[in-house]
């Protein structure tokens, strides 16, 4: 199986109840802005058996039986996907001036998990963090230079809005700037 419109319709019309208790409506948000983003250009969405999403105890959030209904239907499609026909043995220029970067390297990107911000820590905000994320993962995709990773810039979290840990997405930040298409390891330079 590939993906196809109707793949792309059914995450994009995806629309969830709010109730007390339910799950936090930027995780889910942000979860399925990537799953869109890797259907779209043509690669294996997150492993969704692998979320935990934290519930709203005192304020409204998608209901948890909807979202795990839409996370059931979607590990199906992970599990039926074939992506397309394997690429011949990495390198960096695949003669039509494409870069080839390679699906290990592609997942390294779209699996990256980053801790949350606590303790009065610096963070970025999610949603900027993984929009920068899935612009790599576009580029990869079309065989194309990442993103400058130099001039990414982050908003800072507050109390209000969620945020990654600032310096493990630095950390790997640091990592993919050293990235080279090709590479045996997906962070390899």
């Amino acid at each position: 199986m590939q993906w196809t419109q109707e793949h792309i319709a059914r995450v994009e019309g995806a629309q969830f109840a709010e109730r007390r208790g339910g799950y936090h409506v930027l995780d889910v948000d942000t979860y399925l802005d990537h799953v869109l983003a890797c259907m779209k250009a043509g690669q294996q969405i997150p492993d969704p058996t692998r979320l935990v999403f934290p519930t709203s105890p005192f304020r409204p959030g998608y209901d948890q039986q909807r979202v795990d209904a839409l996370l059931f239907v979607l590990r199906e499609w992970r599990d039926d996907y074939t992506g397309e026909e394997p690429a011949p043995e990495p390198t960096a220029d695949d003669g039509d001036g494409r870069l080839t970067w390679t699906q290990a390297q592609q997942d390294w990107v779209r699996d990256a998990a980053f801790p949350r911000a606590k303790g009065g820590r610096t963070g970025y905000l999610e949603g900027d963090v993984d929009d920068f994320l899935d612009e790599v993962l576009v580029a990869m995709g079309h065989g194309q230079q990442l993103p400058d990773v130099q001039s990414a810039r982050f908003n800072r979290s507050t109390r209000f809005r969620a945020g990654y840990d600032a310096e493990a997405v630095d950390v790997f930040l640091d990592q993919l700037e050293q990235a080279s298409p090709g590479a045996t390891r997906p962070d390899a330079v």
